[in-house]
């Protein structure tokens, strides 16, 4: 999700907290904008807090390649509060700072585009508003996106009915660098279908729906797909996408052994498709089997927890949530729901899970040692019984003879006689090892890389 913010934008602004400092999170986010060969802006946050260090920061983004101008780099670091505000309701403690900061490098790096022509963009994400319906954000990279506007992205094309700016109002139209929320006509398929980081164009409006239908016929036919309906194509070329994970519980099979079955929901496709690629790492050599049984985007549903009820498997979910009425099925049918909004934690969960499900290993622990100084042999009834003459060098042996009498415990140190049944054949300068083997709980070895 780092890579994708980064890869569509012009300036970052890395946002590290004063208290915390420089964390994995942190250096993952300079890397993908190295990558990006995007420029940085500091932000360092929470500096309105005693435990506060900003010079801390600095210092540790210096580890990074990250020079800041105080250390004589070309890096500006703004130190701002998000919490702080003045009496007259403005942003406090540098927030209109950064952005002049931002402004400023915008200036400096001469980042312009063309607000006339043809609609140019990125699609960020794709999701169900539950009051409007499917929304995409898109960013404008070129032109002037209005209402009536027909677009293209992938196999998807649809005829623009509203746009939203980041507060939620209707606006007329947006310009380069904006970014929009684009509501399509219902009778167009646009929906979760299109995927992020695609490019957005504009179809002029002259020939309009034919072009679109002309050039998502030619895309289908390319994937081989003209034997089905464009809804048909449409979700096939989505399913397609998500590795080899299936969105259709019944084209799973139950496994025999340790499994985990997963259903997976996120907020946004950015967040579904994400989680997929991590899991698709997943070894399929691992002692417990992991496979994804359905995914999809939006809040759990009664339907996702009856799902994993079958196949005896868990729900988890990133930034999404659960109605009430949810949660009480699920604890009805004992389906765990996992939600979270921190991708690290929701990893650290599904690996605690997977070794949860992992049956106990056995484990031996060494109880006692002792070397064989002689064999000798007893009469036992009938019959002569060799016996071990020994030292205990290490630890301490149960139920043996000291002399002739019958003793529970031989320390370290102290000789003894020991028999076995069945045929041992004791010999002197012999090892004899006694050991007791435990049940310990395993671990799982999976490492997604975070």
């Amino acid at each position: 999700m780092r890579a994708r913010g980064a890869s569509a934008t012009d300036i970052v602004v890395l946002v590290v907290a004063a208290d915390d400092g420089v964390m994995p999170q942190t250096v993952e986010s300079i890397q993908h904008a190295r990558r990006a060969d995007v420029p940085i802006i500091v932000a360092v946050n929470k500096c309105d807090k005693p435990q506060a260090d900003a010079q801390r920061v600095t210092r540790e983004l210096l580890e990074h390649d990250v020079v800041c101008e105080e250390l004589g780099g070309d890096v500006q670091a703004i130190h701002v509060s998000a919490l702080k505000v003045t009496a007259r309701g403005r942003p406090g403690d540098n927030l209109l700072a950064l952005a002049e900061a931002t402004v400023a490098l915008a200036e400096l790096l001469e980042l312009k585009a063309e607000p006339s022509g043809a609609v140019e963009g990125l699609i960020i994400e794709s999701r169900t508003d539950k009051g409007r319906g499917p929304v995409t954000s898109v960013i404008v990279q070129r032109g002037t996106l209005r209402r009536g506007c027909v677009l293209v992205a992938g196999t998807s094309w649809a005829k623009v009915r509203f746009l939203f700016d980041e507060n939620g109002r209707a606006v007329p139209e947006a310009g380069p660098s904006a970014a929009v929320q684009v509501r399509a006509r219902e009778v167009v398929e646009w929906r979760s279908y299109v995927e992020e980081q695609e490019k957005l164009q504009e179809e002029q409006s002259a020939i309009e729906l034919k072009q679109a239908l002309h050039l998502d016929e030619y895309r289908a036919e390319r994937a081989g797909l003209t034997h089905l309906s464009w809804r048909q194509r449409k979700a096939a070329l989505y399913r397609a996408n998500k590795n080899k994970f299936s969105s259709r519980p019944s084209e799973r099979t139950q496994r025999d052994g340790p499994h985990l079955p997963l259903v997976i929901k996120g907020d946004v496709d950015g967040s579904v498709d994400t989680l997929l690629g991590v899991l698709s790492g997943y070894d399929a050599q691992q002692q417990c089997a992991l496979e994804v049984v359905h995914f999809g985007i939006g809040d759990v549903s009664e339907n996702d927890v009856e799902t994993a009820a079958v196949f005896a498997g868990s729900v988890y979910g990133f930034n999404v949530a659960a109605a009430p009425p949810v949660r009480q099925l699920a604890a009805r049918l004992g389906v765990e729901l996992r939600l979270h909004s921190v991708i690290y934690k929701m990893i650290d969960q599904l690996k605690d899970e997977l070794s949860s499900r992992l049956p106990p290993a056995t484990q031996e622990r060494l109880v006692g040692e002792a070397a064989v100084l002689s064999v000798f042999h007893v009469s036992v009834g009938k019959k002569k019984v060799p016996v071990a003459g020994c030292r205990v060098q290490k630890g301490s042996l149960s139920t043996l003879k000291h002399h002739r009498d019958e003793v529970p415990v031989v320390k370290l140190g102290v000789e003894c006689g020991v028999s076995a049944e069945g045929a041992v054949d004791f010999r002197a300068g012999d090892v004899i090892v006694c050991f007791e083997e435990l049940e310990v709980a395993q671990v799982t070895s999976w490492d997604p890389g975070f």
